[in-house]
């Protein structure tokens, strides 16, 4: 297959994975992975965010006080908390 005919091959929608990245797989082992730019940008923020200590225990203290129901619901509830 030439590369013309893998990147028509991967660009249409049937042959692309479900997260909308397609990959070209020549001799049956990964050689390049395509994806949307937006894909792309979301998979560079959450490798930012991973690697950074500060922002992960954040999210770790914010899902323990979800799970706690240390939450506030609604905009007037924030709206409250924001005049306070």
């Amino acid at each position: 297959m030439t590369p013309e005919e893998q990147y028509e091959f991967y660009s249409r929608p049937e042959n692309q994975e479900p997260q909308g990245s397609a990959r070209a797989t020549p001799d049956r082992s990964p050689a390049a992975v395509m994806m949307s730019p937006d894909d792309l940008e979301s998979l560079e923020e959450t490798l930012a965010v991973i690697n950074d200590r500060e922002a992960v225990a954040e999210l770790a203290e914010a899902y323990r006080a979800c799970a706690a129901g240390d939450v506030v619901r609604g905009v007037e509830a924030v709206r409250a908390l924001r005049s306070s």
